[in-house]
């Protein structure tokens, strides 16, 4: 995967608490930005946030809402995933990149960052993916990576999809494998798998006795 550093913009300045809002308004209507990057004094100080400037005045300046700014950023040495969950997080298009100064020096957009994602051995590498869930206490990763080696298969990814009341959600890429086998190990060890596949025989005994039940129910 290519590094994220090369991903870095610096097209877009970012603006000073004194500039008028006119100014910033139009920077962010020909750029279509949901936040434009605030400065003071050459240091960054936050986000100002697009639609707050619909409401405003001519005569207003970005100072007049410096109390609204989200501070949201990532420093030149952040990585990939890392600069993902600050898009994801903050609802936004566009991420600030700051030296260790706290000096702006550019930005990501939220195109480039997804692109770089795709490129990924998640998304890129041929594979199955299942999705599986346990309580929050009993699952582990070592476990999860014993199960997938066990039956002759790799992870090429992993990751949380959610956790909810005490359940964690994980989401697994993995090498091509007897993937039946796979799944029926994962119940055993308490997994409950939440993904469908079409070789499961779980599944498809499940719903050979769910049609057997409905033909006798219809005699």
């Amino acid at each position: 995967m290519n590094e994220i550093q090369n991903y870095i913009l610096n097209d877009i300045e970012a603006l000073d608490l004194n500039v008028g809002i006119a100014y910033a308004l139009k920077i962010a209507t020909n750029h279509k930005l949901t936040h434009i990057p605030i400065i003071n004094n050459g240091i960054f100080v936050g986000n100002l946030i697009s639609e707050d400037l619909e409401q405003a005045t001519s005569e207003q300046t970005i100072q007049d809402y410096d109390y609204a700014l989200e501070t949201f950023f990532v420093l030149n040495t952040t990585n990939w995933f890392d600069v993902l969950q600050k898009f994801s997080k903050y609802d936004t298009n566009i991420v600030p990149v700051l030296n260790q100064n706290n000096q702006y020096i550019g930005y990501y957009t939220l195109n480039d960052v997804i692109k770089l994602f795709s490129e990924s051995t998640f998304l890129s590498e041929e594979g199955n993916t299942i999705v599986v869930e346990k309580t929050q206490q009993n699952y582990s990763f070592s476990e999860i990576a014993q199960i997938i080696e066990s039956n002759n298969s790799k992870i090429l990814g992993l990751f949380i999809n959610q956790i909810k009341d005490n359940i964690v959600q994980v989401s697994i890429k993995i090498t091509p494998a007897e993937l039946n086998t796979i799944l029926q190990t994962f119940r055993r060890y308490d997994y409950e798998v939440i993904s469908n596949h079409l070789d499961d025989s779980y599944l498809n005994n499940l719903k050979n006795r769910s049609d057997y039940l409905d033909k006798y129910l219809n005699i």
